[in-house]
């Protein structure tokens, strides 16, 4: 796992935050996020 600086959790968000309404990414992403809180509960 990577842990990212508040400057680029920070970047990521604001790129996020500019991308068009309904883009797939945005899913993709929360589907990360859920595969990276489960990873977690396995440790």
């Amino acid at each position: 796992m990577v842990d990212y600086t508040v400057g680029e959790q920070a970047r990521a968000a604001d790129e996020v935050e500019a991308l068009p309404e309904g883009a797939a990414i945005v899913k993709m992403l929360s589907d990360s996020a859920v595969l990276r809180d489960r990873a977690r509960a396995c440790r």
